[in-house]
């Protein structure tokens, strides 16, 4: 069967971590080598995030109009999440190849994603990677904006209770020459220079 390969990066982490448009067409000419297909093209979009819909996603755009045309008679994706990491356009995307051709993928778990009413587990697995895929995305979504929260917050939202902080015992005590400030109790925060008492009066 004639093909065509669909590859999507949104960040450069990605690629980073072997997800690169690179390594996805490769994996998706090698597996249709293997399993006798031919590859016609490979279409890309690069930093254009999962869930964003077929408008916004030109590459995707055009593997469809292959299909549509007569030109392939599948897609073919490195994994199911590149071509969409939010469940209903996952869907709707699914439906879209499926009225012209097909759509595979490279992963092992995901070899079977066309509904058959002789076997209502695939169309349950492949709405579970879906959800899986989204649920996914929204965590690195929110990974930014926890790194910016000060730890006591991030504790509190975490379930954990932050350490209580100690009372300082009163203004730093001078050391043994009497020139320099003691060393100051565990625990304790430095204060301003404003609030700061001179141990030599």
């Amino acid at each position: 069967m004639k093909v065509v390969a669909y590859v999507r990066v949104s960040t450069g982490k990605q690629v980073e971590e072997g997800l690169g448009l690179a390594d996805q067409e490769q994996a998706c000419r090698a597996w249709a080598r293997q399993h006798g297909h031919q590859v016609l093209a490979a279409f890309r979009d690069e930093g254009v995030s999962g869930t964003k819909e077929l408008e916004h996603r030109l590459g995707l755009a055009e593997a469809l109009a292959a299909v549509k045309d007569g030109q392939a008679g599948a897609i073919v994706v490195y994994r199911l999440d590149r071509l969409a990491r939010d469940l209903v356009l996952q869907e709707q995307l699914l439906a879209e190849v499926w009225r012209s051709g097909e759509l595979f993928s490279t992963a092992g778990g995901e070899a079977n994603l066309h509904d058959d009413p002789e076997d209502p587990s695939r169309r349950l697995i492949r709405q579970v990677l879906g959800a899986v895929s989204e649920y996914e995305r929204a965590m690195i979504a929110l990974r930014p904006r926890r790194q910016g929260r000060p730890r006591r917050l991030r504790l509190r939202l975490a379930g954990v209770r932050p350490p209580r902080r100690r009372p300082c015992p009163g203004p730093r005590r001078a050391g043994a020459g009497g020139d320099r400030p003691g060393p100051r109790a565990a625990g304790c925060r430095r204060l301003p220079a404003s609030d700061r008492v001179d141990p030599r009066g």
